[in-house]
C-alpha cells in the first residue's frame, strides 16, 4: 500500500469512527458490550448479503422483492435499536419481526443467504434476553424455517442442518454470554467497592493518565488539588506552587518530583516535601509514588499525599519542650548543658573563651510562700522577660529550676560586667498584676576552661554564686579556685564530723567558769581524734563537778 492509499484509508477510518460516534454506534471499549457490538456488525453483514440475493432471485417480482428488502431493513432496525438501547424490544414486538423474518428470508433463500437471518436473530437473544426467552425464540425460528423452506423440493437434508447449526451456535452463545455476564458483574461489583473505597479515603490518590485511561483523583485528592491549587497529573506540581524538600529550603526540580521519578521506574517512599503557598504558607506532605506497569508500556503512575503538617508542628513543639522549659520559655538545664559543651568544644579549637553566669534569686522562698505558687510562677516570668531585656539575642539564657537562671556569655571579657548589669536589672521593683514588690540576685561567673567539662563548669559558677550568697547576697562574685579549696575543705569536715559521731570519738568535759558572782558550770563535749579509751573499752569521760565560789 502507497503512503497516499494508507493517508486515505486512515482519513476514511477516522470519518467512520466519528460517524458511528454520531449515531451511538462506536465500538465500546471492551466487555460484554464490545461482544455485543461484534454480533451487530454480523447481524449488518449478513443483511448486506441478503440485498443481492434477493435482487437477483429470479421470479420474485416486483412485490416480492420490495417485501423480501423491506424485512431486511426492517430486521436490521430493530438490531440497531436494540444495540443502542443495550436491550430486546417487548415480547409483543417478536410478531412483527417473525413477519419481517419470513419476507426476508422467503427472499433471500431460507437454506441459503437468508438462514443467516435467523442466526442473527437467535444470537441477539442469546446476548441479551433471559434463558427462557432465548431458548423459545430459538425453537420459534426453527419452526419458521421450516415453514419457509418446506415448498422447496428437497429441504429436509438441509432443513436438519441449519436447524441444528441455529440451535447448537446459540446455546453455546447463551452459555458464554451467561459467563460473561456473571464474570461482568462480579467486576462491576468489586469496581463500585473499589471506587468507594477509593473515594472515601482520607489518604489525597492520584493516578497518572495511562495509554487507555485519563488521569483520576479520589475526593481527598480533588479537594486538596482545588484547595491549593495544584494541577492534574503527571503535570508537576512547581508549575503552580513552589515545592522544597524536607528542609524547606532545597526546591525541586520537575525532575525530582515523584511522579517524575515514578515515570522512570523508581518507587517513592515516604518523600518529605514542603509546599509554599501563594500566601506565604507553607503546609508539609508525605508522598508515595510507584509506576503502574513498565514504563516502557507507557503506563501511568500513582501517587498518595497525606499532609503531616499538624504531625510536624507536634514533633517541633515536643523537640521545643525537650529543650525548654515550659513556664518561662527559657531553654532548660539540657539545652544549657548542649551550649556549654559547643562553646567547649569552639575554645578547644581555637575559639574564643565564653563565660557562664549562674544567678538565684534572693528571698524567693518567702514570696513564694506568702503570696502563693502562682504569683511566683509570675515572678518567674517576669525575671525571664528581665532577662531576655537585658542580654543578647545569641547569648542562651535558661532555667535550671526553682529560682535559679544561668547564662551563657559568647564572649568572657565582658561577663563582669553583664553580670553587674543583670543584679542591677533585677534589683528594681517588679510591678505585677497582684502586687508590687522587690527581689534581688545572688550571682556567680566562671570563664570556659578548654580543660573543663560541662558538669565541672556549672559547679564552678554555682560555687562563685553561693560565696555571693554568703558575702551578703545582692551581689557578683568572680570564680577563683580558693572557692573550690574552701568547699572541699568543708565538705571534708562535714564528712569527717558525721564519720566521727558514728564512731563515738567525742569526750564530754566539765569546764567552769569562774567569775566573782555566782555562775552556772558549763560541760562541754570533746572530740577526741584516734579514740581514746579507757581499759574496758568505753569512751573516756572526764568529769569534774566545779565548787561552789563566792565573792
Amino acid at each position: 500500500m502507497t503512503g497516499g492509499s494508507a493517508g486515505l484509508a486512515l482519513r476514511l477510518g477516522s470519518r467512520g469512527r466519528r460517524l458511528l460516534g454520531r449515531c451511538d454506534l462506536a465500538p465500546p471499549a471492551e466487555g460484554l458490550a464490545r461482544a455485543r457490538w461484534f454480533y451487530l456488525v454480523f447481524a449488518a453483514a449478513v443483511s448486506a448479503l441478503c440485498v443481492p440475493a434477493i435482487v437477483l432471485h429470479p421470479g420474485l417480482g416486483t412485490a416480492g422483492t420490495a417485501a423480501g428488502l423491506a424485512g431486511v431493513v426492517a430486521l436490521l432496525s430493530v438490531r440497531v435499536h436494540e444495540f443502542r438501547r443495550n436491550g430486546l424490544l417487548p415480547l409483543w414486538a417478536e410478531l412483527p419481526q417473525a413477519v419481517a423474518l419470513v419476507l426476508a428470508a422467503r427472499a433471500a433463500g431460507p437454506l441459503d443467504v437468508g438462514v443467516g437471518l435467523f442466526f442473527t436473530g437467535c444470537f441477539f437473544r442469546a446476548v441479551y434476553a433471559s434463558t427462557q426467552r432465548t431458548l423459545l425464540t430459538t425453537v420459534a425460528a426453527v419452526v419458521l424455517l421450516a415453514a419457509c423452506a418446506s415448498p422447496d423440493p428437497g429441504w429436509e437434508r438441509p432443513f436438519v442442518s441449519q436447524a441444528f447449526g441455529i440451535g447448537s451456535a446459540t446455546l453455546l452463545t447463551r452459555l458464554l454470554v451467561a459467563t460473561l455476564q456473571r464474570q461482568n458483574h462480579r467486576i462491576v461489583s468489586n469496581e463500585q467497592l473499589l471506587s468507594t473505597v477509593f473515594d472515601t479515603l482520607d489518604v489525597s490518590v492520584m493516578v497518572g493518565p495511562r495509554a487507555d485511561a485519563p488521569s483520576t483523583m479520589n475526593r481527598a485528592a480533588r479537594t486538596l488539588s482545588a484547595e491549593l491549587g495544584l494541577p492534574e497529573p503527571p503535570e508537576p506540581w512547581n508549575t503552580t506552587v513552589d515545592v522544597y524538600g524536607r528542609d524547606g529550603v532545597t526546591a525541586l526540580t520537575p525532575e525530582q518530583m515523584p511522579a517524575a521519578l515514578a515515570l522512570q521506574g523508581e518507587r517513592v517512599q515516604d518523600m518529605d516535601l514542603t509546599l509554599g503557598l501563594p500566601d506565604g504558607t507553607r503546609r508539609h506532605f508525605s508522598v508515595n509514588a510507584a509506576p503502574l506497569v513498565a514504563p516502557a508500556a507507557g503506563g501511568g503512575v500513582v501517587v498518595t499525599v497525606q499532609e503531616v503538617s499538624a504531625q510536624r508542628r507536634v514533633q517541633a513543639e515536643l523537640a521545643r519542650l525537650a529543650l525548654h522549659d515550659p513556664l518561662t520559655g527559657l531553654g532548660n538545664r539540657t539545652l544549657l548543658t548542649r551550649a556549654v559543651d559547643g562553646a567547649l568544644a569552639a575554645l578547644r579549637d581555637g575559639g574564643a573563651p565564653a563565660a557562664l553566669i549562674l544567678l538565684d534569686l534572693d528571698g524567693f522562698k518567702r514570696i513564694n510562700d506568702s503570696l502563693g505558687h502562682a504569683f511566683g510562677d509570675d515572678v518567674l516570668r517576669a525575671v525571664a522577660d528581665r532577662l531576655r531585656a537585658c542580654l543578647r539575642p545569641h547569648d542562651v539564657i535558661a532555667r535550671l529550676g526553682g529560682d535559679e537562671f544561668a547564662v551563657l556569655i559568647p564572649d568572657a571579657r565582658i561577663a563582669g560586667d553583664v553580670a553587674q548589669r543583670i543584679c542591677v536589672a533585677l534589683g528594681e521593683p517588679l510591678h505585677l498584676t497582684r502586687s508590687r514588690t522587690s527581689l534581688s540576685a545572688s550571682l556567680g561567673h566562671v570563664q570556659l576552661d578548654p580543660q573543663e567539662t560541662a558538669s565541672t563548669v556549672l559547679a564552678a559558677a554555682d560555687l562563685a554564686m553561693y560565696a555571693a550568697k554568703a558575702a551578703g547576697r545582692n551581689r557578683v562574685l568572680s570564680f577563683h579556685t580558693g572557692m573550690r579549696s574552701a568547699a572541699d575543705v568543708r565538705l571534708h569536715l562535714e564528712a569527717d564530723l558525721h564519720r566521727a559521731m558514728d564512731d563515738e570519738e567525742f569526750e564530754l568535759h566539765y569546764q567552769p567558769y569562774v567569775n566573782l558572782t555566782p555562775a552556772p558550770s558549763s560541760a562541754p563535749r570533746r572530740w577526741c581524734a584516734g579514740g581514746t579509751r579507757t581499759a574496758d573499752s568505753s569512751p573516756r569521760w572526764t568529769s569534774s563537778r566545779p565548787p561552789r565560789t563566792t565573792a
